[in-house]
């Protein structure tokens, strides 16, 4: 059976190319990206990239990833600005201007992504047809071998997370080096389990481990990603318990929470000081007044990491499932 990466690979190359090469995208390539939630296709685009970096050299798929990546960066920087304004243009109590700041930046990050697209020509058939040479450049391994290869790649970025934890290069001095650079690493394993499509599947528990209480909420349990697609036919899957997984989404989803509110302080503060608003210290407290400072909301995620690394130890257990799903 053919390579489950290069299947997933066309698969969402095709996704991207049908955006880039639509009539929107030759007038507003950008627009059209974000119009069309095309940052989840790059994420998984990148992933992959990712994975395959890992396992079939970085050389080969340099380029790939730095690509996707540049486009998926973009997006996010539209997205984290226009969600601002859409909230604060409702805002009838803030100056217009205030809002009008937001969407300005939402702009010059479009106008931005927009330059780098159409530098590196991103809407053409002359793009695709490079990618797709590049793959089939690729000594792709059989489906079986590239799963456990897959398997080996996994065990590695929960050893690097412990490890980049342990050593102190991730800690919680301030917002962006710790708890927004802990969720990412963390977010990526969920995401490389999604873009493989089927091949991991949870298996239920018979025992809740002590400890995981917190993390086995219907909220989390039912969230839409924790469904996993139908196993892939001729492939033998990868079983990872579902407790385990389900604990990982609960610690992203906390750390988001935690990311979001720390975002929210610098991106009001920081507006507020750029601009010649009046009555700033009413702004302030109108849409800060029920958060918590950036020193506390680090100190929250420390904990929370350290019981879920440390204390619970849920990397240690979905590298031991793992271990046994793969011939190792």
């Amino acid at each position: 059976m053919e390579s489950f990466l290069k299947a997933n690979f066309t698969v969402n190359i095709d996704l991207l190319k049908k955006v880039l090469l639509s009539p929107a995208a030759k007038k507003n390539p950008a627009e059209a990206l974000y119009h069309n939630k095309s940052r989840t296709v790059l994420f998984r685009l990148e992933a992959l990239s990712r994975i395959c970096r890992s396992i079939y050299g970085k050389k080969i798929f340099k380029e790939s990833f730095e690509t996707f990546k540049l486009m998926e960066d973009g997006l996010g920087a539209i997205e984290y600005y226009d969600d601002y304004f859409s909230e604060f243009s409702l805002n009838k109590s803030l100056p217009k201007k205030f809002a009008n700041y937001y969407s300005l930046n939402v702009k010059v990050e479009k106008d931005k992504l927009n330059k780098n697209i159409t530098e590196n020509n991103y809407c053409s058939d002359i793009f695709f047809k490079k990618i797709n040479t590049t793959l089939s450049e690729v000594k792709w391994l059989s489906a079986n071998e590239e799963r456990n290869a897959f398997i080996n790649f996994l065990i590695k970025q929960c050893r690097k997370i412990r490890e980049d934890l342990d050593s102190g290069e991730l800690n919680f001095s301030d917002l962006e080096g710790g708890v927004h650079e802990v969720r990412r690493k963390i977010r990526w394993l969920s995401i490389y389990a999604a873009v493989v499509n089927g091949i991991i599947q949870l298996k239920k528990n018979k025992v809740v481990s002590p400890g995981f209480k917190n993390y086995l909420t219907p909220e989390i349990i039912n969230l839409p990603f924790n469904k996993m697609p139908a196993p892939v036919k001729g492939i033998k899957s990868i079983y990872i318990q579902s407790d385990n997984f389900y604990a990982l989404s609960w610690i992203i989803n906390e750390l988001g929470i935690l990311k979001d509110e720390g975002l929210r302080v610098h991106s009001v503060v920081d507006m507020l000081k750029k601009s010649d608003i009046s009555d700033k210290n009413a702004i302030k407290k109108t849409l800060l007044n029920n958060c918590r400072s950036i020193h506390i909301l680090c100190e929250s995620a420390e904990k929370i990491v350290d019981e879920f690394i440390y204390t619970n130890g849920v990397l240690d257990k979905i590298e031991r499932d793992l271990k046994r799903s793969g011939e190792l």
